[in-house]
C-alpha cells in the first residue's frame, strides 16, 4: 500500500505493484506512509477518507505467475540448502 498526499494504493502481490512504485518515484509524487501488500483494513485511520486505488489481474494470469513464483523461491531454497554445505568446505 502506497499512500500518497491525495490517495491511496492498494498494492495485491502479483499485479503491477512495482511498475506503480517506479512510476510513483520518476514522478516525484511525496509519499506519506508505505507497507508492502497491506489491505483496505490497514489504513491507518487518519487517511482512511482518501480516494483508494489498485490493479486486478486476470484470475488464471494471476494463479499462474503467483505458482511460478513461489516455484522459483522453493527451487533456489533448495539449490542453497545444497550448495551452502559444499560453500562452507571452501572457505
Amino acid at each position: 500500500m502506497f499512500i500518497l498526499e491525495d490517495k491511496i494504493y492498494l498494492h495485491f502481490q502479483k499485479t503491477g505493484g512495482f511498475s506503480v512504485y517506479d512510476i510513483i518515484k520518476r514522478k516525484k509524487l511525496k509519499k506519506v506512509w508505505f507497507k508492502e501488500h497491506h489491505g483496505i483494513v490497514n489504513i491507518p485511520e487518519e487517511y482512511k477518507h482518501l480516494r483508494r486505488f489498485s490493479f486486478i489481474r486476470n484470475p488464471f494470469d494471476w494463479y499462474v505467475s503467483f505458482f511460478f513464483f513461489h516455484e522459483n523461491i522453493r527451487v533456489r531454497s533448495e539449490h542453497e540448502n545444497w550448495l551452502n554445505p559444499f560453500l562452507r568446505t571452501l572457505t
